[in-house]
């Protein structure tokens, strides 16, 4: 069955009862909406055209690409629109103002070398149609720095997190005039930090934020996917991430060659740590003082059982994601299934563990496999005792 039936067959089994089993958009099958609206496919996927206008058209982030089947319901005026991007289906709904503002949007970006207030006048428009386009409400922030306004920029850049509007502001070219904006402030630490994150691989804010790094592998390649994670010093959510190399960086899989990145990736990689550099540095960041442990995993049982010296504690995780402290054979605390990831979670990589004394718990990092085999870390707390 070729893959374009599969996805037709996953999103009828999913469909809301008002979808209409005809109505699905693909290659030479343009559907019309509510006004005037043609939805359709062409070489680089699914789009919203008017006239002579069109643009990307996106569901739920991810653009289906030129082969995709996408399902259509219609509520009133506005549309549902869903297909299957890898292992699940993801849906979104537009209003005929949110579909004029994906025309706005590309007409803008379009315009915005020949004639900057044309661009200028698009993007506000495509903001004040669909103030949570994030797209639109970027390329608006960039058009009023381009043009001096930075206090209207800084008010329209649609990130909320202190920290990541610092990140942003630090890595990309196009938001540095914003760097020293009072917006950006609320992150920076009155003392400056360091970059080096230390032996435990881990660096601490002075906001109290933990920052780690990544390193997302590829399956039958040699090449990964590097990047710095900044965490909320509580929850351990992602604020920001930062990042450091990436798959272009290599010279094919990384593999084969002398030396795995090109020079032009070795180039790119410099001035990516660079710019980590300045945010750690501006988040106050200090090295984590603890212990990393050393461990072992019994691959029978999928338990794994780590070592903290120093401490005279030992950690062992069970298959079920249960976590026990020993010391010296004596049980000290334990904490219930799913604390750590279960072995059933389809770990691949050894876990990484770091005993934070002063904040009375391990700090454990770990990647999985999810869907279609991607790679993920996820990195979770342990109290320690």
């Amino acid at each position: 069955m070729r893959a374009s039936a599969l996805i037709v067959v996953a999103a009828l089994v999913t469909a809301p009862a008002a979808a209409r089993a005809d109505e699905l958009i693909e290659a030479g099958h343009p559907v019309e909406v509510a006004g005037g609206y043609v939805l359709d496919v062409d070489g680089d996927g699914l789009r919203v055209r008017q006239g002579a206008r069109r643009a990307p058209l996106t569901i739920a982030g991810g653009r289906p690409a030129s082969h995709a089947t996408v399902e259509v319901a219609r509520h009133g005026a506005a549309v549902t629109l869903r297909f299957m991007p890898t292992c699940w289906d993801v849906s979104e709904t537009f209003s005929p103002d949110q579909l004029e503002a994906r025309l706005a949007h590309a007409t803008g970006v379009a315009l915005r070398r020949r004639d900057p207030d044309g661009a200028l006048a698009e993007l506000t428009r495509a903001h004040a149609l669909d103030p949570g386009f994030a797209p639109a409400a970027a390329d608006l922030a960039r058009a009023l720095i381009a043009a001096g306004r930075l206090d209207e920029a800084a008010a329209a850049l649609p990130i909320a997190d202190p920290v990541a509007r610092l990140v942003a502001a630090t890595i990309d070219p196009t938001l540095a005039p914003l760097r020293d904006h009072p917006s950006m402030s609320a992150a920076r630490a009155a003392t400056p930090g360091g970059a080096a994150l230390g032996p435990t691989g881990i660096g601490v804010t002075a906001a109290g934020d933990l920052v780690v790094r990544e390193a997302l592998g590829s399956h039958g390649a040699c090449w990964s996917v590097d990047a710095l994670r900044v965490l909320d010093g509580q929850t351990l959510r992602e604020r920001a991430r930062i990042p450091l190399v990436g798959q272009a960086d290599f010279d094919g899989d990384g593999c084969d060659a002398r030396r795995p990145h090109t020079a032009a990736g070795r180039r790119r990689i410099r001035a990516r740590q660079a710019l980590a550099d300045q945010v750690l540095t501006a988040l106050g960041t200090v090295p984590a003082a603890g212990e990393l442990a050393t461990g072992e995993t019994d691959w029978t049982r999928h338990v794994r059982k780590l070592r903290f010296a120093a401490a005279d504690l030992g950690l062992v995780i069970g298959a079920d994601g249960a976590a026990r402290w020993f010391r010296h054979g004596v049980l000290l605390a334990e904490h219930g299934p799913g604390t750590a990831p279960a072995a059933g979670d389809g770990l691949i990589t050894e876990p990484r563990a770091v005993l934070l004394p002063d904040q009375r718990r391990a700090i454990l990092e770990v990647n999985t496999t999810s869907c279609e085999w991607n790679e993920e870390s996820l990195v979770v707390a342990i109290p320690a005792p």
